[in-house]
């Protein structure tokens, strides 16, 4: 039982962090935001993930 309780909270833990980087994924950029992004800056960027990079 005092195993239990950790296992839990470390999965439990894990499980949000996951779930809140998928559904933050899934949201788009509002439209103003769009705006503001600079092209130049976009290009010089080496983040893979970056959902602005075209």
């Amino acid at each position: 039982m005092e195993f239990l309780v950790p296992v839990l909270l470390i999965g439990g833990l894990v499980s949000l962090y996951i779930g809140s980087y998928m559904l933050n994924k899934r949201i788009p950029i509002p439209e103003e935001c769009k705006v503001i992004v600079d092209e130049e800056k976009c290009t010089t960027c080496h983040i893979s993930t970056c959902s602005n990079k075209k």
